[in-house]
Formats: C-alpha cells, structure tokens, sequence
C-alpha cells in the first residue's frame, strides 16, 4: 500500500483505538518513515512525549508498502498500547536512577519484559471483549 493511501486509510482507525485505550486527550500521529529510521528490530515504534500528552507513531515505510490492513492495524494497535502503558517507562527511569550502575542493564531488561508482558496480556483481554 502506499504511505498516503495508509495514512488516509489508518488515521481514522488510530483515533477509533484511541478512544478504546481513553487516550482521546492525546494528540496522536501517526508517520511513515524511512527502515532505517528505526531501530533494526522494529518495524514501528512510537515516540511519547508524556508532559504534552502527544506522540507519534513511527511505521516503517517497507511494512507499509508490504503488510495487509490487519497486520498494519495490529501493529498501530500495540504502539497504542505502549502509550497506555507509558507510565511504566516514568517509574522505570526513576528507578535506574536509584540502583548501582552494575544493576541498571538488568533492571532496564526486566522493566521491557515486563512491559510487553502486560501489553500482551491487555492485548488478550481485549481481543476477548471483542470476540
């Protein structure tokens, strides 16, 4: 699909989701960037900037250009919920600045882990509601 064709076509389904995580009172966007542009792993991300309640929601353009409607919608849905879930990423700041730095690798690991186990499990209990 093409980047604008995805963006007409996502924007209005982002903000239906929106409403579904109450995140209406962010200011959401969503950009189709350059591979490279993220990190090598991901084929989104999104960037929170908690104290404006805005982020954006980067998508690799070859995602775009290559997945169907569901996986791109997934994939907008789980950067949502990262956004939900973003005051984990606050409490984890505070708390690498709290221990050893022979600690901190391991303590950022464990807090990631813990923040996809969670956004998976909302992911299910959602996906249930729905069905």
């Amino acid at each position: 699909m093409e980047p604008d064709v995805f963006l007409e076509w996502i924007v209005p389904e982002a903000q239906r989701l929106q409403q579904r995580y109450h995140l209406q009172s962010w200011n959401i966007g969503i950009r189709v960037v350059p591979d490279d542009a993220l990190h090598p792993r991901n084929a989104a991300e999104v960037a929170v900037r908690e104290e404006y309640r805005s982020a954006d929601i980067l998508v690799a353009e070859s995602l775009v250009r290559q997945a169907d409607k569901s996986t791109l919608l997934r994939v907008v849905d789980h950067e949502l919920q990262h956004i939900f879930l973003h005051p984990m990423d606050a409490l984890k700041s505070l708390v690498l600045d709290a221990v050893p730095d022979s600690l901190r690798a391991v303590v950022h690991n464990e807090f990631g882990r813990t923040n996809e186990r969670i956004r998976a499990s909302l992911e299910r209990l959602l996906a249930e509601q729905i069905a």
